[in-house]
Parts: C-alpha cells; structure tokens; sequence
C-alpha cells in the first residue's frame, strides 16, 4: 500500500512538470511572436479592441436601455392646422406673433395672393381692402412642450377648417444611436493610440485611412443623432391659410360735366387720329411702290395711244 502511494505521488510530480514546462514553451512562443515586428502589433491590436470593443458595446447599450426603461421615451410631435380667415397678410402677421410668444420661430413662408383685386367698400378708403383668393402657408418650429398651446393660440386667429397631429416613438432608434455613438468614439480613440505608435510608413498610411473612414462614420452617427434629438425637442407646425372673399363690383366710370365731357371727346379725337396715322402707315409702302412703277407706266401707255390716233402723212 505504501509503495502504490508513492508510485501515485511521483506520477503526479511527474504531470504537473510537464504542464508547467507546456505552458512556459507557449510563453515563450508568444513572445517570441509578438517580437515579430511592429506590423504584427498593428495585426494584433485591432483584433483585440475589436473583441473589446463589442463587449463594451454590449455593455454599454445594456446600460442605455436599463437606463432609458424608466426615463421619458422620446417622442417626436407635429402638427398641422387650416385656417379660413378675412385676410391672409393680416393672418400671417398674427400667426408670426402666436410662434413668437412660445419661443418659437418661422422656419418657411409662402404668401399668394392669387386674383387680388382691392376695393373699398362704400364710405371705406383704400386701407379697408381685402385680398380675394388669397393663400399662405407658414411652418412653425416651437418647443414640443408647448405644441399643445400654440394650436390653441393659432385656432383663435380664424375658423379652423382642418386640424391634425402625429407622433412618432424614436425612443429604439436613440437609444440605438446613442450606443453605436458611444462604440464608435471608443473605436476612433483606439485606432488614434495605433497610429501614434506606427513608426512604418506603410502602417501608417493604413492606420490613417481607418482612421479617417471610423472619423466619418463617427460624423454620421453624431449628426443622426442632433436630428433625432431636434425631432423631440422641437415640433413643427404647418399653417394654412386661405380667404373666400368676393370682389366688390367696380364702379362704372361715366362722364360727369362738362370738363370731363370734353376731357372724354379729347381722349376719342386723339384715338381716331392715332387709328389714321397707324392705318396711313401700313399703306405707305404700296402707295411709294404704285408710284414708282404705275404712273411710268400709265403716261407710257398714253403716249403710245396717241402716237395710234395721229395718222400718218405721206409724201
């Protein structure tokens, strides 16, 4: 028994040195590789990050998405309004002031007037006009918290005709964002770290154009998310427009006294004068023409007539 107890301690002597002779040959043979170069490095280190770098991007939009799970989703609100009023320029004005008064702005403006044809009404001056087939269309950019009331404040501005309002839920797709964002900084901080430990040309040619690809998609990442961000923040309001008021007749314009008789019949004389000129005009050049070829050719003929009728004397 004592000796199968020592047979079985010196074998396991025997393993464990084999296993620690393994791992120090493995030891060495990765060092002796990573001593290779310093291409081998640049090989090496993006695989690593990119393995780290997917782990931490797990990590991370785990967090997001725990974090935003009890946050306030983001929500993305517009809104759109017709309105029937007397006057379209007039409107225009009042809705500037509603987009002004809730810290808003006017992003586009469309003012047409179509057939505008101003008239005073009766004991009215030229100031109590209104525009006939007017339109307008305004876009309003207003805080998204404030929407509500801003479409209260523009129904009071004239008949609402139509009125709509959608909402989207981009809380996924920010979050989303949001996560790449965060991978992709990590991503262009550590291909930096390479490119300032290059010391070949070559790596450092390739380094850069990495560099400068993860840069734009970092770019793109930062921009789609400032949109989605300005969609939750901010609401845009469509503002139409439109009249149906109706022309006035025009007053008939009739001759009154004497001055304005005459003042009509001077205006009739000079038409008529103006019709015989312009007609005197167009008949000119055939009048030039008849002359230059019809009266040579008329006193010809005559003369040969004449020299017919003489009779002839003989000697």
């Amino acid at each position: 028994m004592a000796g199968l107890l020592a047979l079985t301690a010196t074998a396991a002597l025997v393993v464990a040195a084999c296993s620690g002779g393994g791992s120090s040959s493995g030891s060495m043979a990765a060092d002796g590789g990573s001593t290779g170069g310093g291409a081998s490095m640049a090989q090496a280190e993006p695989a690593a990050g990119a393995a780290n770098g997917g782990r931490a991007a797990d990590a991370s939009k785990a967090r997001l998405v725990a974090r935003d799970a009890g946050a306030s989703r983001k929500i993305a609100r517009d809104a759109g309004i017709t309105l029937r009023v007397d006057s379209v320029r007039a409107a225009a004005n009042q809705v500037r002031q509603v987009a002004g008064r809730v810290q808003g702005y006017v992003e586009s403006e469309q003012m047409g007037d179509g057939d505008v044809r101003p008239y005073p009404s009766a004991g009215e001056d030229s100031a109590g006009r209104t525009d006939f087939g007017g339109e307008g269309q305004l876009t309003l950019s207003v805080p998204a918290n404030r929407l509500d009331a801003t479409l209260g404040r523009l129904s009071e501005v004239g008949q609402v005709t139509d009125q709509w309002i959608t909402s989207r839920d981009v809380t996924r797709q920010y979050v989303d964002t949001q996560s790449r964002l965060q991978t992709q900084r990590t991503s262009v901080e550590r291909v930096r770290a390479l490119l300032d430990r290059a010391t070949r040309m070559k790596d450092v040619v390739t380094i850069e154009n990495e560099l400068r690809q993860r840069e734009a998609q970092l770019e793109s990442l930062e921009s789609q998310l400032a949109a989605m961000q300005h969609d939750v923040t901010r609401s845009s309001v469509e503002v139409s427009l439109s009249t149906t008021a109706t022309p006035a007749p025009e007053p008939a314009s009739f001759p009154n006294g004497f001055v304005q008789g005459l003042v009509t019949g001077w205006n009739g004389f000079v038409t008529a004068v103006s019709v015989v000129v312009t007609v005197f005009g167009v008949l000119l050049p055939f009048l030039v023409v008849a002359g230059v070829v019809v009266v040579p050719l008329t006193v010809w003929w005559r003369r040969r007539r004449r020299q017919g009728a003489t009779p002839a004397t003989t000697g």
